[in-house]
């Protein structure tokens, strides 16, 4: 077996899930969960027998933690710059397989399939202080209102009709109230004519049947789950919202724009992003932030971790992956220097014999068991109805109701005073 002169040099930079926690120990010390992509490389090295050592690049040579951007001047920077200077042996994590790297370096077998990925905030999943009115739409409310006001003057025809010894403003009165009852499934009086009947008890029916409705999406708006909405679903509403400026485009460490997946998107990207600049994040704490303030963050990312099209990549950070379902995809794989075609080919001939393995480590406890189809968190829950939070409306509303009573009270009183005070001074 052809082995590496002196110790074979393993640069990489940390990328959860693929590399991170005790990485840098390796192979020194032992790490239990030092990511996917190095548990991989790990077992590939002790198959061979090699003696090898891990470099984080970021802190040996200080340099930006990518796979590799060209330079004016034709030089590359992060794992590929390493690579091309013989300063690392091997690059990871797993990177695109493009024709202008295979220019630069060789690759191992492919063992990756990236995608497209958008992440997210998560949005909001309901809304439950508008419970009451948002039961129903405005047109809705608009032809319930119209409704009730329509039988309140047919009802007023027939009671003027039906009881001409009465007063109009009685008939009004009672035009008013009888429908109101009904609809709040109260008792009414008889009356003479069939034809009333008939009309109230259609009346009580349809809005038997509309009060089951409001109470039934009432109760749902107030507790129940429902299925979140992503923002859209392709590269093309992406460049929409960001040409809306409603959202922003964060990136890690260095300014540059997506690979765009067609000509279209090709052709609007600059112009996009000449009115909707980038904004450059250091960190992923930083790039966390401003997902959270409106930032849509971009990567490839093996498709078979991201199940649907919209994923809860985090619950603790409440952040969404949005999979492109018309984006670009490509192999991934470990970099290598050019002059160790004999090195990868052994390395390719261990990994194959461990590659079948790489979905039980990539889906293991502590790695990828973030990602969850949004689809799949539609769960029953027990909610306790909070006074601000739920009811909010229906408090403003009682106390709405309360004010309108007193001050027609206090009116009643006005007027009651006024008529007595005139009686005595003109009586």
């Amino acid at each position: 077996m052809n082995t590496p002169n002196g110790t074979f040099k393993i640069g990489v930079f940390e990328n959860e899930p693929d590399i991170f926690n005790c990485f840098r120990n390796l192979p020194r010390k032992k790490c239990q969960r030092p990511g996917v992509e190095m548990e991989i490389i790990e077992i590939v090295m002790r198959l061979l027998g090699w003696n090898w050592e891990v470099i984080d690049i970021v802190q040996t040579f200080n340099a930006d933690p990518s796979f590799g951007d060209k330079y004016d001047n034709g030089t590359y920077n992060g794992l590929i710059g390493l690579l091309e200077e013989g300063k690392i042996d091997m690059g990871a994590p797993s990177m695109k397989i493009t024709i202008e790297r295979l220019d630069r370096v060789i690759f191992t077998s492919p063992l990756r399939f990236f995608q497209q990925v958008y992440f997210v905030s998560t949005p909001t999943e309901n809304d439950f202080t508008n419970f009451i009115f948002g039961a129903f739409t405005t047109q809705v409310w608009m032809f319930i209102l119209a409704t009730v006001f329509i039988v309140i003057l047919l009802e007023y025809i027939i009671l003027c009709l039906e009881k001409q010894e009465n007063t109009w403003l009685k008939n009004l009165s009672d035009a008013v109230i009888e429908p109101l009852t009904i609809i709040l499934r109260q008792t009414v009086r008889k009356h003479r004519s069939r034809a009333h009947w008939v009309f109230q008890g259609t009346l009580l029916i349809t809005f038997v049947v509309l009060y089951v409705y409001f109470q039934s999406i009432a109760s749902s708006k107030l507790t129940a789950q429902k299925k979140m909405d992503i923002p859209f679903e392709s590269q093309k509403g992406f460049l929409d919202l960001l040409q809306k400026r409603d959202h922003y485009f964060p990136v890690y460490w260095r300014n540059e724009t997506p690979e765009c997946s067609n000509k279209a998107n090709c052709q609007r990207m600059d112009h996009v992003f000449k009115m909707n600049p980038v904004r450059v994040g250091k960190s992923l704490a930083q790039i966390t932030d401003l997902i959270h303030e409106g930032g849509i963050f971009y990567a490839d990312y093996d498709v078979d971790l991201v199940p649907k099209n919209g994923n809860n990549w985090s619950i603790r950070d409440n952040i969404t992956i949005i999979k492109d379902i018309n984006g670009l995809t490509s192999y991934g794989a470990f970099a290598f220097r050019k002059q160790n075609i004999r090195l990868r080919n052994a390395f390719n001939n261990m990994l194959a014999r461990t590659i079948g393995g790489m979905n039980q480590i990539s889906s293991g406890v502590g790695y990828n068991d973030k990602i969850i189809d949004m689809g799949n968190t539609i769960v029953t829950e027990r909610v306790s109805l909070s006074l601000f939070k739920h009811l909010e409306q229906l408090v403003l509303i009682y106390f709405f109701g309360i004010g309108i009573s007193i001050a027609i009270c206090c009116i009643e009183i006005i007027i009651s005073h006024a008529i007595t005070l005139k009686k005595i001074l003109f009586d």
